[in-house]
């Protein structure tokens, strides 16, 4: 081990220890409390790391740590020291339930009144939900509870100003179509704008994209007949290949699809439907349950082992059926509103993954992994400096003992 990363071992290995013995304080509220969640903020002002020549590499992964989970740098290090000493990392999986999970709360939320407050939220919020924590100008805590069905979906561009300048949000009844296609010209939909028009009805077109000519044309058409027209976009996600799919089962409506062999007057109709929806410029909700695929996708949950798999099909089904609790926190508690945001990063984080024990403490799988990979990946790339400086150390001292013997020739 070079002199360098030795000096950001036994940093670490200092302020790790300090944050064991709840040496490292933060006063708020004429107050003084400890708090994992804030370790980063020792590190980036430790004066030792500082001065290290390694300051900027060491940094960047800690920093990194930190947008895995909350306390990020603290698992880092505590996994670094370790690596460093040429220990294995031995961990254990836990069972995940309730009480693993009130463990990880234990942990991380000292006082008694807001761990038995996060306590409370959980219970409240049942063990499908996903928490979400927001600031509000209230002097009271606030938790909310909504079961919705909403996509994340933006409207185009061009359209954003034209629909949501003076609102936020719409609700109506809509003719929708959903089509897996990039939509070059307006005539491709205007058998749909046809029907849309005669019926007096609004239209949500969910498709792979629009063009310039198709934005300027259409835009034409529906001032002159007075219809309105709302484009979502659906790019092709690799890392969410059901996206399409699910909307259209939301609707229960199919794709139209030209590789389907469809074509645009016989079956655009024939495939758009007629729902109630509310729109804002980046999601679609319903008001409508799909309990056939959720029970579909409660299945493969419950079959599956990979973690990543699993994580995709719990994503799916909140969408399908959001059940969310929403904490409204006052703007003048930042310690209340850092530490709940960071407990509930944590526990969603612990629903759709394993939970393993390290170091006297319980973590989501999936982040500890993550982490672990990223201590490795930081000595590996600290040993590939140490050995380009060694190597250009020796090269130097060549050059020079090679222009010796030249000089030594040129005067004999």
């Amino acid at each position: 081990m070079n002199k360098d990363l030795y000096q950001i071992k036994k940093e670490l290995k200092s302020l790790v220890s300090k944050q064991e013995n709840n040496k490292l304080r933060y006063y708020y509220n004429n107050a003084i409390y400890n708090s994992n969640f804030l370790f980063i903020d020792n590190v980036i002002n430790s004066k030792k790391i500082k001065e290290s020549p390694l300051k900027d590499i060491a940094l960047n992964y800690l920093i990194k740590s930190e947008k895995i989970m909350p306390e990020g740098s603290y698992l880092l290090s505590k996994i670094l020291i370790e690596l460093a000493n040429n220990k294995e990392i031995v961990f254990l999986k836990k069972r995940k339930n309730l009480k693993t999970i009130y463990k990880i709360i234990n942990e991380n939320i000292k006082e008694e009144k807001y761990n038995k407050l996060i306590k409370n939220i959980f219970n409240f919020s049942g063990p499908d939900s996903s928490i979400i924590c927001k600031t509000t100008e209230n002097s009271e805590i606030e938790v909310v509870k909504e079961n919705k069905s909403y996509f994340n979906i933006n409207i185009h561009p061009d359209f954003e100003n034209v629909y949501f300048q003076n609102q936020s949000e719409t609700t109506k009844k809509f003719k929708v179509v959903v089509m897996d296609a990039f939509i070059e010209r307006e005539s491709e939909i205007m058998t749909v704008v046809e029907k849309a028009h005669s019926q007096k009805m609004p239209i949500v077109l969910i498709c792979r994209g629009i063009s310039k000519n198709f934005c300027r044309n259409i835009k034409e058409i529906l001032v002159k007949n007075k219809i309105s027209l709302y484009p979502y976009i659906a790019k092709f996600n690799d890392a969410d290949p059901f996206f399409l799919s699910d909307i259209s089962t939301m609707l229960n409506a199919k794709i139209y699809s030209v590789e389907s062999g469809d074509n645009f007057i016989k079956n655009l109709n024939e495939k758009s439907v007629e729902k109630t929806l509310r729109l804002t410029q980046k999601s679609i909700e319903f008001f409508d349950k799909e309990n056939k695929l959720l029970s579909e996708i409660d299945k493969k949950i419950s079959e599956t082992d990979d973690v990543e798999l699993k994580g995709y099909l719990i994503k799916r089904k909140k969408r399908l059926s959001t059940n969310k609790t929403i904490v409204y926190v006052p703007k003048k508690d930042i310690k209340l509103l850092n530490d709940i945001k960071s407990i509930i990063f944590l526990y969603n984080k612990s629903v759709v993954s394993d939970i393993v024990y390290f170091k006297n403490r319980h973590y989501s799988e999936y982040c500890f992994l993550r982490i672990k990979s990223l201590a490795k990946s930081f000595l590996n790339t600290t040993k590939k400096i140490n050995y380009v400086i060694k190597l250009r150390e020796n090269n130097v001292w060549l050059f020079n003992s090679f222009s010796r013997m030249s000089m030594c020739f040129k005067h004999f």
